[in-house]
C-alpha cells in the first residue's frame, strides 16, 4: 500500500509542533517509522478481514487547529445528563471553564495528557504490530489523564464530553486517554464522543484504564457517528485484586466504527462485565473486538454484545477469552445476539475460548436471525399494528444492555434515541 500521503501528513504535523522538545519529536518519528514498515492492515490480516480501510488510506485528512471554535450552550443542552459532574475536552484539550468539577476537585485530578506525570504518559498499550496504535503515538494531539484518589466513593457520576469542533473539512484527530482508579474507590463514568461538524472525520483513540485493588469502575461509552465518520478505538484495561470493571459500549451508526478492548485480569477475585449495543442502518459498518485475559484465579467475566442491523449495514463481533494456566476457578460467559431487519444486512460473529487451566467454567454462544414471527403474530392478535409490534420487540431486545447502565438519565436518553431510530 502506497503511504506517500501519510508521509506528507506526518511532515506537516511535525512542522506544526515546533514547541515540542526534540525527545518527543524523536519518539513520534520512531513510532511513525514503525507504522510505515507495517502499513494499514488489509483483509489478508485475520483480525482485519472484514475491515475495508481503502477510503481511509486514500483520504487527505487535515489536522485539527489548536485553537477551538466557540462551543455554544446548545451543545451542552443536547448532551446534558442530570446529576453528573461534567468534564469537557474540545479537540483533545481540557476546558476548565466549561467543566463542573469544583465540588470534587480535591479527590479527582483532571489534566491534559501532555501535562500529566511522566509515569502516566508511558503508553503501556504500545504494540509494535498494531499500526493504529503506532499512528496514535506518532500523531497524538490531545487527550486526558483522570486520577481518582484512593478511598474515595464518588456520589455522582463523571460525564466526560469529548467534543470535536472545527470549520475544516476532512479532519483527523489522534487522542490518548488515561484513567486510574485508586485503591478502595468507586466511580461511574459516562464518556461521550461528540462532533459539531458533519464532514469527513477520522478519530483514532487509545485509552489506558487502571483499576486498583478493591476498586469499582463503571464506564459507559456513547458513540453516535455520522455517515462519513471513521472511528478506531483501542481500550486497554488492567485490573488488580478484588476489582470490578464494568463497561457498556453503545454505538450508533458510522461509516466505520471499530472498538478493540483488551482486559488484563492481574489479580484474584476480579469481576469483569463488558456489554455492547450497536444500531446500524444504511451502509454502516461497526466492529467490536474483545480480548479478556484471565491471568489469576478466582475471577469471573461476562460479555454480552447485541447488534440491530438494517438495510445494507454490516456488523462484526470477535471475542476471545484466554484463561492462563494459573487462572483456576475462572468463570466466564460470552454471548452475542443479533437481529437482522433486512435480508441485505450482514453479521459476522466469532466467539472464541482459549483455556489452559483445568478447573474452569466457561461458555460462549452466538445467535443471528430475524424478528420472531410468532412474537409478532401474538402482538398483532392483540390489536397492535405491525410497525409498533416490531418496535416493541426491538426495544425489548436492546433493553438487556441498556439496563446494565447505572445512570438513570443516560438510560432515558438512550431509550429515546432507540425509539427515534425505530420510527425513522
Amino acid at each position: 500500500m502506497n503511504l506517500t500521503l501519510q508521509k506528507s501528513q506526518f511532515e506537516k504535523f511535525i512542522q506544526s509542533q515546533g514547541d515540542e522538545p526534540q525527545t518527543t519529536i524523536n519518539h513520534r518519528q520512531d513510532a511513525f517509522n514503525k507504522f510505515l514498515k507495517i502499513g494499514y492492515p488489509t483483509k489478508n490480516h485475520e483480525n482485519w478481514r472484514f475491515t475495508n480501510l481503502t477510503a481511509l488510506s486514500k483520504t487527505e485528512y487535515q489536522f485539527l487547529n489548536r485553537e477551538t471554535d466557540k462551543i455554544y450552550n446548545n451543545v451542552f443542552d443536547e448532551y446534558y445528563f442530570d446529576n453528573c459532574h461534567r468534564i469537557v475536552f474540545v479537540n483533545g484539550i481540557y476546558h476548565t471553564e466549561l467543566s463542573t468539577l469544583n465540588e470534587i476537585a480535591k479527590h479527582v485530578s483532571v489534566k491534559n495528557i501532555k501535562d500529566s506525570d511522566s509515569v502516566l504518559k508511558q503508553n503501556s498499550a504500545m504494540d509494535d504490530s498494531n499500526p493504529f496504535i503506532l499512528l496514535n503515538s506518532a500523531l497524538i494531539s490531545g487527550g486526558y489523564s483522570i486520577i481518582i484518589d484512593s478511598n474515595y466513593v464518588a456520589k455522582k457520576p463523571l460525564h466526560i464530553l469529548n467534543i470535536i469542533s472545527t470549520v475544516n473539512d476532512k479532519v483527523q484527530h489522534h487522542q490518548h486517554n488515561m484513567i486510574k482508579i485508586g485503591k478502595n474507590s468507586q466511580v461511574s463514568i459516562v464518556e461521550e464522543n461528540v462532533s459539531t461538524i458533519k464532514s469527513k472525520l477520522f478519530e483514532n483513540t487509545v485509552s489506558n484504564i487502571q483499576v486498583d485493588d478493591n476498586s469499582k469502575l463503571s464506564h459507559t461509552l456513547l458513540q453516535k457517528n455520522y455517515v462519513d465518520e471513521t472511528n478506531i478505538n483501542h481500550i486497554f484495561v488492567e485490573q488488580q485484586a478484588n476489582s470490578t470493571y464494568k463497561t457498556q459500549l453503545v454505538n450508533i451508526g458510522g461509516e466505520l466504527l471499530r472498538n478493540d478492548i483488551d482486559v488484563q485480569i492481574n489479580g484474584e477475585n476480579c469481576c469483569t462485565d463488558i456489554s455492547g449495543l450497536s444500531l446500524l442502518s444504511g451502509k454502516d459498518h461497526i466492529e467490536n473486538y474483545t480480548v479478556i485475559n484471565h491471568n489469576k484465579p478466582n475471577s469471573n467475566s461476562k460479555q454480552l454484545f447485541k447488534y440491530i442491523l438494517d438495510e445494507t449495514s454490516e456488523g462484526v463481533f470477535n471475542g476471545l477469552v484466554s484463561v492462563k494456566p494459573d487462572a483456576q476457578k475462572t468463570d466466564s460467559q460470552q454471548t452475542n445476539k443479533n437481529i437482522l431487519l433486512s435480508k441485505k444486512a450482514v453479521m459476522n460473529s466469532n466467539p472464541q475460548l482459549e483455556i489452559y487451566a483445568d478447573d474452569v467454567k466457561c461458555s460462549h454462544g452466538s445467535a443471528t436471525g430475524e424478528l420472531d414471527e410468532d412474537s409478532i403474530f401474538y402482538l398483532r392478535s392483540r390489536g397492535i399494528d405491525l410497525a409498533t409490534a416490531k418496535s416493541l420487540l426491538i426495544e425489548g431486545f436492546a433493553k438487556e444492555v441498556i439496563d446494565k447502565i447505572d445512570i438513570k438519565s443516560v438510560k432515558e436518553r438512550l431509550n429515546i434515541e432507540i425509539l427515534k431510530r425505530l420510527v425513522s
